[in-house]
């Protein structure tokens, strides 16, 4: 303020400042100015706190993404063909499609399956003698079921019928399933 009063003395002095009403212009631009630097530092503040809230969300977001990435994988099945055999020998997969207990899937969210041809639904048979039941726990898939208890997934499915008929032979938690 003492610089721009100085300034002015020295301008009216030499004649290039003629007027009072030229010095209280140019201290009503100067404060114009400063606010205007004000509000600019108070946004730039602002958007500085912006970013750093964004990269937060950014990194909350790809480690939720490195762990559902990291669950999709660990629940990858081997691709099988209709009559229930592996794919010409290849190692193919497909996720398994990820639901909460008592939700069924979307049928967006699934891979899409090739149907065989209709058959007329089989009727409920008995279980055989020498079978067990399981009850099915969160995260169960049928291959692990067979593998955990010496069998095959084919025959969880000839004892269990009704899974055939689902989309994906998907099992839901709770479910009872013969075991051979």
């Amino acid at each position: 303020m003492k610089k721009l009063c100085l300034m002015a003395v020295l301008l009216t002095a030499t004649g290039c400042f003629n007027s009072e009403s030229d010095y209280e212009r140019l201290l009503e631009e100067k404060e114009s100015y400063a606010d205007q630097l004000a509000a600019a530092q108070q946004e730039n503040e602002i958007l500085r706190q912006s970013l750093a809230n964004v990269t937060a969300e950014q990194e909350r977001l790809q480690t939720l993404l490195d762990m559902e990435k990291s669950r999709l994988a660990a629940s990858a099945l081997p691709l099988r063909t209709e009559n229930g055999n592996p794919a010409d020998g290849e190692d193919i997969w497909v996720e398994a499609p990820v639901r909460q207990a008592g939700q069924t899937p979307a049928a967006a969210q699934e891979p899409p399956r090739r149907e065989p041809p209709a058959e007329p639904a089989p009727a409920p048979r008995p279980a055989p003698t020498g079978t067990r039941t399981y009850t099915v726990k969160p995260g169960d898939i049928l291959y692990g079921i067979a593998s955990r208890n010496n069998t095959t997934v084919n025959a969880i499915l000839e004892l269990n019928p009704k899974i055939r008929e689902r989309r994906n032979n998907m099992i839901h938690e709770g479910e009872k399933l013969q075991l051979p």
